[in-house]
């Protein structure tokens, strides 16, 4: 066990064999402003960060700011060339080289909702089948599916559900986590038809709620989280597998699906 600190909050982290990516804010010290127009860059000192960590020494070699941002973005993802951080306040893409630790390209894919704390935004980026996928809130909750090098939508899954999720990519198969619901839904990423749905936390009862918090892919399977609802109903938690190619299933919900 090895331990580095850090200057500033850490919000997220990615990590691959040359580096560890951490994504940093200074939300915690109440830093952020209450409102701030998306459209003009934060000082320095109030944005997030992506700090670039080597992960034989702890050092921090490299800082990449995020100023239109401060304690706001969600998670990171990478890739074997870029690193992807997602702002849903305005459904915003930036993309990092991960050699020279620079910002390389960015979009924005919609309006996006800033009412996080009430279940709603997009989820961190997945990266995936030579893609990025995001999952954005408005237009009533989509699936975007965006080419690396032109940051262009090549796919749009519609009416997915328009609150907070997260998703991996795995096995062939986008894996949305409904957190709220304690479901995850497989989809398949050409047609983008849903596969098969798995229920992962308890069904509801009553004030008893439990919400599938996070999600992993890894060690033959699927991972999610699974917690409370009410930080009073603090027991009970605890980690499930859902195998890469489930065999109980329930049948999904009616969703749609467009090309663009």
């Amino acid at each position: 066990k090895e331990e580095f600190a850090l200057d500033s909050w850490p919000l997220a982290v990615a990590a691959s064999e040359a580096a560890v990516w951490v994504l940093q804010s200074q939300v915690s010290q109440g830093r952020c402003p209450v409102w701030w127009d998306y459209d003009r860059d934060l000082p320095t000192s109030l944005s997030d960060t992506v700090a670039r960590v080597l992960p034989s020494t702890g050092r921090v070699v490299a800082r990449v700011p995020l100023r239109r941002s401060c304690g706001t973005i969600t998670g990171i993802a990478q890739d074997e060339r870029s690193v992807w951080v997602f702002e849903p306040s305005y459904s915003g893409l930036v993309r990092i080289d991960s050699q020279t630790s620079e910002v390389t390209g960015g979009a924005d894919f919609g309006e996006g909702v800033v009412e996080l704390g009430q279940g709603q935004g997009g989820g961190p980026p997945a990266s995936g089948g030579g893609a990025v996928w995001l999952h954005t809130t408005d237009e009533g909750g989509r699936l975007l599916r965006i080419d690396r090098d032109t940051l262009r939508v090549t796919k749009t899954i519609t009416s997915v559900p328009r609150r907070f999720g997260s998703m991996r990519y795995a096995a062939g198969s986008l894996w949305w986590n409904d957190a709220r619901e304690g479901m995850v839904l497989r989809f398949d990423p050409e047609t983008g038809k849903i596969v098969s749905s798995v229920r992962v936390a308890p069904e509801s009862s009553g004030r008893e709620r439990f919400h599938s918090s996070a999600i992993a892919t890894g060690a033959d399977g699927v991972w999610l989280t699974v917690t409370p609802a009410f930080i009073d109903q603090l027991v009970g938690q605890a980690v499930r597998r859902t195998s890469a190619s489930p065999r109980r299933t329930r049948s999904p919900a009616s969703f749609t699906s467009s090309s663009t």
